[in-house]
């Protein structure tokens, strides 16, 4: 760029590639949390959980599970907080009532993106709503 130009519309984000977007966190992360990992066979979150372990994933996993220390035999946290590294991509897994508070607390931690598998909000009618 010359003096006196005007960058367009743009050319900070080609300027540093390695900048993830929102949709790069989502469908490339390089960490991911299951919040609501579980040991128990067939929970949603259990499964994701050990769908990723079993993957050809190469990034980072954690498992989220405030009442279990470790999930499918991996250190699990209790909360994101906990999570000592970064986390790019969260995958919530728990009951309605929760799903509020680990968006809270993912905001908190900076996380890129977010994919929430619950059930019980307007499918359920108004009190879901």
């Amino acid at each position: 760029m010359t003096d006196g130009q005007k960058p367009t519309p743009g050319t900070a984000e080609r300027r540093h590639p390695r900048r993830p977007s929102t949709l790069d966190s989502v469908l490339r992360p390089r960490s991911v949390a299951v919040v609501g990992a579980s040991n128990r066979p067939g929970s949603v979150g259990g499964e994701i959980f050990r769908n990723l372990i079993a993957s050809s994933f190469t990034g980072a996993v954690y498992p989220v599970n405030r009442s279990s220390k470790v999930v499918q035999s991996v250190r699990a946290y209790p909360s994101l907080a906990h999570v000592p590294d970064d986390v790019e991509l969260v995958v919530v897994a728990v009951p309605r009532d929760h799903v509020v508070s680990v968006v809270d607390d993912s905001v908190a931690k900076g996380v890129g993106g977010m994919v929430i598998i619950t059930a019980g909000f307007s499918e359920t009618g108004l009190e879901g709503a």
